[in-house]
């Protein structure tokens, strides 16, 4: 007969009391690098200790969401939404090549708006000529005023393009 100690084990009972749950290491959250194909963005969640819910579901409307915990272990996390945040920031993500064609909009927009405003510009004399003491316009300031309302011109903008090109 052979004698060993193959097939023994220890086998150690431990009351739940006794257990201890370890907490991830606290990572620093402006050290967070997004993955590949993936674009993350630190949102306002809060500003001056209020919280700003209408900043985080204009986020979420156009497209960005939550950066989960379980990503970055050992981050801040939010006790509310279940994300990554801190000092007032959330961080959300997004896909990089939506990120990128929001971009590309917004500046095939802002080009747009240029070319209409140098439009409206050659409407207007934006200063006296040398034979000439008066501004004279060859639009009205209102109708100058709706066409920069149409392409995005808050009045405050509108004002200090009045301004800027001397229209009257």
């Amino acid at each position: 007969m052979v004698a060993g100690l193959f097939g023994t084990a220890v086998i150690a009972v431990v009351p739940k009391s006794a257990l201890i749950e370890v907490a991830p290491v606290p990572i620093d959250p402006w050290s967070i690098q997004a993955p590949p194909g993936i674009t993350y963005q630190w949102v306002r969640s809060a500003l001056l200790g209020e919280a700003d819910p209408a900043n985080i579901q204009a986020r979420l409307d156009n497209g960005w969401a939550f950066v989960a915990p379980s990503v970055h272990p050992g981050a801040p996390v939010s006790t509310v939404e279940k994300a990554i945040e801190t000092q007032g920031l959330i961080l959300m993500q997004k896909p990089t090549p939506d990120v990128e064609l929001t971009l590309a909009r917004e500046r095939a927009l802002r080009m747009d708006a240029d070319h209409r405003v140098a439009r409206l510009q050659s409407r207007f004399r934006v200063g006296p000529d040398e034979d000439d003491d008066e501004i004279e316009p060859i639009a009205t300031a209102d109708a100058l005023a709706l066409e920069l309302r149409q392409i995005g011109y808050t009045q405050a903008d509108i004002r200090l393009f009045f301004e800027r090109h001397k229209v009257v």
